[in-house]
């Protein structure tokens, strides 16, 4: 008799290729829906086995594949769903016993930083698979937006400024994308193991998010980062920027646990971060674009010296 898991893995994978394809379908209700394509797939991943994870990840992709009638979309499904998703399932599950006989899981912060090499190293291969291109990744990006703010822009607008436009947004759109990908990573594990929790699925003890810790090399690698974006030219700037905002979301998190531990033990806590996040709503809707989210990724950065957690007394970092 076949194991009820293998089914279940199958349905899963089935489950979130639907999910991906749907703007086929239905564009307004696939926007709500398509930042939990990869939670299917992380249910399983976190509550079974190597192969039930292997099992829904290829089901997925030959489904995304028939709908999609293209192998490219495939491809594309298969490099920002499916791969991640059985990847850090597999790492979160990994575990190793210290010299006191305790079994210790991986913890949240190695999780989100596999997440973003990863996504650094998607794009960097994308980036080279496209040098052969007329003026590469960053080209063809800039004749796409020129192309659709084209259709845009008043018929008296400045082709110079309607140029203009398209780099700067082609300049930062990898990195946003990749931002976003790593934020909506972060919700499908965190979502994830709340519902096997509830279920008593989970294979693992909860991320507890509030005691995330990154490597201090960290900051290094996304000050380089962010001075070739800044400093650089062409291909070299783009490169940098695109790398220092996939770099600068881990601190994002970071920031966020910071500004949860400081409100905990506040009686108005609550009340102040739920203002603290309208006021960030507020100046990114008013034009000052990612300074808010720059500001928290700062406190993110500064927490690995001050160690703020442990001077208010909240989670210890780990």
């Amino acid at each position: 008799m076949m194991p009820r898991t293998i089914p279940l893995a199958i349905g899963a994978g089935v489950l979130s290729a639907l999910m991906f394809a749907w703007f086929t379908f239905d564009p307004t209700l696939a926007l709500m829906i398509s930042p939990f394509t990869m939670l299917p797939l992380i249910l399983i991943g976190l509550s079974g086995t190597a192969l039930t994870s292997g099992l829904a990840a290829v089901s997925a992709i030959l489904v995304v594949g028939l709908v999609g009638g293209s192998l490219s979309v495939a491809a594309l499904y298969a490099a920002a769903e499916a791969i991640p998703a059985l990847g850090l399932s597999r790492l979160a599950l990994r575990k190793r016993v210290g010299a006191d006989g305790v079994a210790r899981f991986t913890v949240a912060g190695p999780l989100i930083l596999s997440a973003a090499f990863y996504m650094a190293a998607l794009f960097l291969v994308l980036y080279v698979a496209l040098m052969g291109r007329e003026n590469g990744m960053l080209g063809a990006l800039s004749g796409q937006f020129s192309a659709f703010l084209g259709t845009l822009s008043r018929p008296d607008a400045s082709p110079a400024d309607i140029a203009t436009s398209a780099e700067t947004m082609a300049l930062l759109f990898p990195g946003m994308a990749a931002a976003w990908w790593l934020v909506i990573v972060l919700l499908n594990l965190s979502v994830a193991e709340r519902l096997l929790a509830k279920w008593g699925r989970n294979l693992r003890p909860a991320l507890s998010l509030g005691r995330m810790y990154l490597p201090r090399w960290l900051v290094a690698l996304f000050g380089v980062c962010s001075l070739l974006g800044l400093v650089g030219d062409g291909d070299l700037s783009f490169i940098g920027w695109t790398l220092g905002l996939i770099f600068v979301v881990p601190f994002m998190f970071v920031g966020m646990v910071c500004l949860h531990a400081l409100c905990r033990n506040w009686g108005p806590g609550p009340l102040a971060l739920i203002g603290c996040y309208l006021f960030m709503i507020i100046l990114i809707v008013s034009g000052y674009g990612a300074a808010p989210i720059l500001a928290v990724a700062a406190l993110g950065i500064a927490e690995q010296w001050i160690k703020l957690r442990d001077r208010i007394g909240g989670p210890r970092p780990v």
